[in-house]
């Protein structure tokens, strides 16, 4: 990803869950070196950092309508230029 991009969150499911929904809201934490930031999100977008780097992130996908719950999903981001 390129410093300041932008990441969009989308679940994909098996064609027989096709109607499972996709989340409600995200909650997206950025951490390195020890330091954890949160990032905004704007629906299903968030922020990259700025600064190039590897980063560790978690995301929290929740449900709150007909289907309640959470789950995490963890990544490695790396970010640079090229």
């Amino acid at each position: 990803m390129k410093p300041g991009g932008e990441i969009n969150f989308y679940l994909l499911v098996s064609p027989e869950l096709k109607d499972f929904p996709q989340p409600d809201a995200y909650e997206v934490l950025i951490h390195k070196n020890g330091e954890t930031t949160a990032v905004e999100v704007n629906g299903d977008k968030a922020k990259v950092p700025t600064a190039e780097g590897r980063y560790f992130m978690t995301v929290k996908a929740i449900w709150s309508g007909d289907v309640k719950g959470e789950a995490i999903y963890a990544f490695l981001l790396s970010v640079k230029e090229k």
